[in-house]
């Protein structure tokens, strides 16, 4: 594992250990979608979710085909804008993974939240969606 990549699962397993606290505390939370976080007044959960999940992404795409698709994302909606759900979607049609549960369980609904526990850390969360 380069430096670069312990860096990013160093910093996923520190967050990790935050959401389980802020989760321990309103256990309500995890019952919202992270694509709903704004709407339910959730902001400071946003980058810690978000952190997670684009780490997560960044390691089951790779470093190159991820940064592929997300110039190509960017030059796709720079001038416009895109929602979260045309990022994801763009993802999909654009990567050679299926990332169809892992954007179900990290965007539209809670599912991720199984996750937030002791049980689990970077490795073991992104061997689960390698495996699939």
């Amino acid at each position: 594992m380069g430096a670069f990549n312990a860096k990013i699962e160093n910093s996923f397993n520190n967050t990790l250990k935050r959401l389980i606290s802020s989760y321990a505390k309103n256990p309500e939370l995890k019952k919202i979608p992270f694509i709903d976080f704004g709407k339910e007044g959730v902001h400071g959960l946003s980058y810690r979710v978000g952190q997670m999940m684009f780490s997560l992404l960044y390691d089951l795409l790779e470093e190159e085909s991820f940064l592929n698709t997300h110039q190509k994302f960017y030059e796709e909606y720079y001038d416009t804008g895109a929602t979260f759900s045309q990022f994801v979607e763009f993802y999909k049609s654009h990567c050679n993974v299926d990332l169809d549960q892992f954007f179900s369980d990290w965007v539209f609904t809670s599912n991720y939240t199984r996750f937030i526990n002791t049980d689990y850390d970077f490795n073991k969360i992104i061997n689960f969606y390698k495996s699939k």
